[in-house]
């Protein structure tokens, strides 16, 4: 059944430039990761970017990333690696967001969430959190049904387990229409979990990292 969740935010962009946008994601691990990369590449031309389950959508924040990724470490510390399976494609029908629906795992993503958004963390989302894992969006027209209907055809022709453990999670920043910046690696373990040290922030470009342009009047989506 098609969801009426929009999945990507939309409202009023970065106020003045005095916060910085962050998500934290989980990479869907290989091989069924980069079948799914390159299923996102063949149903949007030019797509390079990596699949992944958000847990925290972008969000605006006041805190330093010292700070930030203290406080993620530590509540991360309480919680455990989970398994997701994935589900089929559905469609979020007031955005036209093409996605794949997670069949299981999904009380465990909103536990996370509803443990990772409070305090500092706290931004008013945009829409309800719906996890889910965008293949593609911003497709219009008649375009629309043959890109869903590739979509359900490459998918259900998938060779790999849709099952996989999550387990390493990682915290980026927007910091400009064409760059994430990798603030902290997180590994999920079993009694207790904790930041993997970044040494210096890592950036990079978009097709190498994580995250989708964003406009001035837009945030980024995830």
């Amino acid at each position: 059944m098609d969801s009426l969740t929009p999945g990507h935010c939309s409202g009023p962009g970065r106020p003045n430039g005095h916060r910085d946008f962050y998500a934290l994601v989980s990479y869907i691990p290989d091989p069924l990761g980069t079948y799914l990369n390159n299923l996102r590449a063949d149903l949007i031309s030019g797509c390079r970017l990596r699949s992944h389950v958000t847990l925290l959508p972008p969000r605006m924040l006041r805190a330093e990333s010292p700070r930030l990724v203290e406080e993620l470490a530590s509540r991360l510390s309480r919680l455990a690696p989970f398994e997701i399976a994935l589900g089929e494609i559905e469609v979020f029908e007031t955005t036209g967001v093409i996605y794949v629906a997670i069949e299981r795992g999904w009380k465990q993503l909103q536990e996370f969430h509803s443990v990772l958004e409070e305090g500092i963390f706290w931004f008013e989302e945009y829409y309800p959190f719906h996890p889910h894992l965008t293949l593609a969006q911003g497709v219009e027209g008649q375009a629309f049904e043959a890109t869903l209907d590739r979509a359900r055809e490459s998918w259900s022709r998938c060779p790999y387990s849709r099952t996989f453990l999550v387990e390493d999670l990682t915290f980026v920043r927007n910091v400009d229409p064409n760059r994430w910046d990798t603030i902290s690696e997180h590994r999920l373990v079993r009694g207790g979990g904790g930041a993997i040290p970044p040494g210096t922030e890592k950036s990079a470009p978009i097709p190498a990292g994580v995250g989708e342009p964003f406009s001035p009047q837009q945030p980024p989506t995830r």
